[in-house]
């Protein structure tokens, strides 16, 4: 069993390996040793060769990756495995409400738009595109594109 803390500090030191061979993992269960440099090499790609062993050996050392009997071949430890997935899966959820809170006040600014056109309300046009922009997170686009500008309309 893995000692938590020491399974704490070893996913936040190789993150970015562990997320690249839980979504690979997808696809392939086990890797030869290869195949696992040629990925650190990937993620690590600034380090030399031997810090790349050094880290496929931290990987095994903190039973991130276990080495299969009879074989040369690695497995990323199921039970990090369904952690990190869950994790990412977690994250991903996160990002779907986020896009479905701004569909909604993108609908909404575009419904008040509407109805400011409908009513000829020229007084409420200036803030529609503020709110849009708001929305969608663009900064400084609406003092650049938007010049509100007087309109006389005819009743």
């Amino acid at each position: 069993m893995i000692n938590p803390r020491s399974l704490i500090r070893a996913l936040d030191k190789h993150w970015e390996a562990i997320e690249r061979f839980v979504l690979l993992g997808r696809d392939q269960i086990g890797y030869e040793r290869d195949e696992v440099l040629a990925l650190l090499g990937k993620v690590y790609a600034h380090e030399s060769t031997e810090q790349q062993v050094e880290c496929l050996q931290q990987l095994v050392n903190a039973e991130l990756l276990i080495e299969m009997s009879h074989s040369n071949t690695l497995q990323l430890n199921e039970n990090v495995r369904q952690f990190v997935g869950s994790l990412l899966h977690e994250h991903e959820l996160g990002l779907s409400d986020i896009l479905k809170a701004r569909i909604i006040d993108i609908k909404s600014g575009l419904e008040q738009l509407h109805q400011a056109l409908q009513d000829r309300d020229m007084a409420a046009l200036p803030n529609v595109p503020k709110r849009l922009m708001n929305a969608c997170h663009c900064q400084d686009v609406t003092a650049k594109y938007w010049k509100p500008t007087t309109v006389m309309c005819n009743p």
